[in-house]
C-alpha cells in the first residue's frame, strides 16, 4: 500500500513538470517567457510621450505660443518611439490628436491675431483721420479758412503741402519750424525736415515707402479743395460747406498705390465718373473719410453708389446724400 502511494505522488510531479504535448520542462523553460510571450502574453503600455502630447496639446489652448511647439515635438517623439517598441507600446491616437489640437489651436489663434492686428490698425487709422480733422478745425478758427497746399506768392506754385501748414495744430510746431516756406517740398533743407514725418500720416498696414501717406484732401472738379496744380487756390470757408459740413468729405483714405509724398503737393483728384478710383485700404472693405465737422464716415466699398460718394465729395450740389451703407466705428 506504501508502495503505491510513493509510485501515485511521483506520477503527479511528472504530470506538473510537463507542458500541454506532454514535453518535461527544465527550470529555464518554465520561468524565462519566450519571445511570443513578451509581445503577446504581457499587457501593453501606453507611451508616456503619448500622454505628453495629449497634454501639450491641451495646454495649447491656454498657452499657444509655448504649447504649439512643445506638442509638435512630443507628438513626433512619442509616434517614434511606438514605433520602436516593437508592440510593447500603444498611444499613437493620444500622440495624433495631441498634434490636431496643436494644428487646429495654432489656426485659431494665428486667425484671431490676425484678426485683432487688423482691428487695432483701423481703429488707428480712424483715430489719425480724426486728429487730422481736428487741425483742420482749429485752423479754420485761427485763420477763417481750412489749410491748403503753402504756394510761392509771386508766381502761384504750389511749394509744400498742407499737411505742413497744420503741423503746429498737431502739436509738432518745432518740425514745422525746420521747413522752408519759400522753397519747394524737394529742396535739400525741406527734404531733411521731411525725414521726421509725424507718424499721424503713418497709416498702419499700409505697406507704402517711407515718408507716403495715403491721408489726402479731395481736390478739383467741385470738391471741397481746389487743385493747386491747376492754377490759384481757392480758399475752402466754411460758407462753401451749401451741403452742410457734416454732409461734406475733407478728408480721404486712399490706396497704397495712390499715396503721395508727405509734404508734396499733392492729393486725391476727385472724379465724379470713377469716385472710388484709388479709394479705399482697409482689410474690411471700409471706405474713410473725414467730414466738415471733424466726424468720421465709414462706408462698405462694395454698397455704396457712385452717386452716394458724389454727392459726400462735391462742396455745393445741392444734393441729398441718402441713405448710406454705413460701417459702425
Amino acid at each position: 500500500m506504501l508502495f503505491e502511494t510513493s509510485d501515485r505522488v511521483r506520477r503527479e510531479e511528472q504530470h506538473q513538470r510537463t507542458n500541454e504535448k506532454g514535453k518535461p520542462l527544465n527550470f529555464s523553460e518554465r520561468d524565462i517567457p519566450t519571445i511570443e510571450t513578451q509581445r503577446g502574453d504581457f499587457p501593453r503600455t501606453i507611451s508616456p510621450w503619448a500622454i505628453s502630447a495629449l497634454v501639450s496639446g491641451v495646454f495649447t489652448i491656454l498657452l499657444p505660443v509655448l504649447g504649439i511647439v512643445i506638442t509638435g515635438i512630443l507628438a513626433v517623439v512619442a509616434i517614434i518611439s511606438i514605433n520602436k517598441s516593437q508592440g510593447q507600446k500603444k498611444g499613437k491616437g493620444l500622440a495624433i490628436t495631441g498634434l490636431v489640437l496643436s494644428v487646429v489651436c495654432t489656426a485659431l489663434v494665428v486667425g484671431a491675431f490676425w484678426f485683432v492686428r487688423a482691428k487695432a490698425r483701423e481703429n488707428l487709422s480712424a483715430n489719425n483721420m480724426r486728429q487730422i480733422g481736428l487741425a483742420f478745425a482749429n485752423y479754420d478758427s485761427a485763420f477763417m479758412q481750412f489749410p491748403s497746399d503753402i504756394v510761392d506768392r509771386e508766381t502761384g506754385k504750389p511749394l509744400l503741402s498742407w499737411r505742413v501748414a497744420i503741423l503746429p495744430y498737431l502739436e509738432q510746431g518745432n518740425l514745422h519750424d525746420q521747413f522752408n516756406m519759400n522753397e519747394p517740398w524737394d529742396s535739400p533743407t525741406n527734404l531733411a525736415a521731411a525725414k521726421l514725418m509725424p507718424d499721424i500720416f503713418n497709416r498702419p498696414g499700409a505697406g507704402t515707402k517711407a515718408g507716403f501717406t495715403v491721408y489726402q484732401i479731395p481736390v478739383g472738379n467741385g470738391a471741397a479743395f481746389s487743385d493747386s496744380s491747376q492754377g490759384p487756390i481757392s480758399p475752402t470757408t466754411m460758407r462753401r460747406f451749401r451741403d452742410g459740413s457734416s454732409h461734406t468729405v475733407i478728408l480721404v483714405e486712399t490706396n497704397s498705390d495712390a499715396s503721395v509724398f508727405w509734404t508734396k503737393p499733392a492729393d486725391y483728384v476727385y472724379d465724379p465718373t470713377d469716385p472710388k478710383k484709388n479709394l479705399g485700404l482697409s482689410n474690411f472693405g471700409i471706405l474713410r473719410f473725414t467730414l466738415g465737422d471733424t466726424s468720421i464716415l465709414q462706408l462698405d466699398q462694395k454698397m455704396v453708389t457712385k452717386e452716394q460718394l458724389n454727392r459726400l465729395l462735391e462742396i455745393a450740389d445741392g444734393e441729398i446724400v441718402g441713405d448710406l451703407p454705413l460701417i459702425k466705428k
